[in-house]
Formats: structure tokens, C-alpha cells, sequence
């Protein structure tokens, strides 16, 4: 196939509104366990806090992220009359 006909196919991974609750799930999931693993930026060095009150904190960051992958993909999509890409 050549790439100008892979290019011009519909993105349709996203339509179906279960397959953008499973994405906004699994980002949320993976983002607070990256973020509470890998601990870039030395993110726990922010605040001076250890333990649960630091899982919480960098948690809260990811669960933020899953609110805006939320509104983007869900709010957002609707309003706009965006039915697929």
C-alpha cells in the first residue's frame, strides 16, 4: 500500500466511547505508577514529604492527567461534533 493511501484511512481506534474509557483507564493506571516507580525529575524532592503523603501527591498528578485525557476525549469531542479523525 502505498503511504499516501495509509495516510488518508480514517482513525477509527477511538470512536467507540468503551475503547476511549479503556484509554483514559490505562493512562491513569500507567501514569501514577510511572510516576511513583521511575520518579522523574526527582519529583519527590519537591516538597519535603515521604510515604503515603508522597504516593498522594504524585498520584494527584496523574489522576490529573486522566481528568484532562478525560475532557479532551469525552467533553470536549462532543461539543466540537467531532465523530471521528
Amino acid at each position: 500500500m502505498k503511504i499516501r493511501g495509509l495516510l488518508n484511512q480514517p482513525f477509527i481506534q477511538l470512536d467507540n466511547l468503551r475503547h476511549r474509557y479503556i484509554l483514559i483507564v490505562v493512562t491513569v493506571i500507567f501514569s501514577i505508577f510511572f510516576l511513583n516507580v521511575f520518579v522523574p525529575f526527582n519529583i519527590n524532592r519537591w516538597r519535603n514529604d515521604s510515604g503515603f503523603e508522597q504516593f498522594l501527591r504524585l498520584s494527584g498528578f496523574g489522576i490529573i492527567g486522566g481528568f484532562v485525557l478525560s475532557v479532551s476525549q469525552l467533553f470536549i469531542r462532543k461539543v466540537s461534533g467531532v465523530d471521528h479523525f
